[in-house]
């Protein structure tokens, strides 16, 4: 992949959430690259990591937008727009992808509709020829990579 990564595939990375750290294995890094909305590009890593867990954590994502913000994604317990969500239209739009690892369900091109909530983040991401799918999303730390 042509863009700097901040992790590689296989490295045990730990991000902390609501005070109690959860670990998992990278095993897939997806470079997006988004024409939104608004008419602006976008574009940031998208970091796919696996446990042993048998809960939301595990498969599960964390994204780095811009140069420190870091956001922990999971699947959404609600398939619906939240009430007085906020279309972020400079991060919606279609995105094309380059994956490294397991790529899961993604395609090379995707549609997102993300918006911000009241206590973070809601995004409806569709890849060709799949449902659509829905995340919450959450501000966290710069996740760390454990020895």
């Amino acid at each position: 992949m042509s863009n700097a990564q901040d992790f590689k595939l296989n490295d045990l990375i730990s991000v902390a959430v609501k005070g109690k750290k959860i670990t998992g294995r990278l095993v897939g890094i997806d470079i997006y690259s988004l024409e939104s909305f608004d008419g602006k590009k976008f574009g940031w890593p998208s970091y796919t990591l696996s446990s042993d867990r048998k809960d939301v954590f595990k498969r599960y994502w964390f994204v780095r937008w811009g140069k420190a913000q870091w956001i922990l994604w999971l699947k959404a317990n609600r398939l619906a727009v939240p009430a007085h969500a906020e279309l972020l239209a400079s991060k919606s739009g279609i995105a094309k992808i380059e994956f490294e690892g397991d790529a899961g369900v993604s395609t090379p091109v995707a549609a997102l509709v993300q918006y911000k909530v009241r206590d973070g983040y809601f995004c409806a991401e569709r890849f060709a020829g799949s449902d659509a799918m829905f995340f919450s999303g959450h501000k966290i730390g710069k996740p760390k990579i454990e020895l």
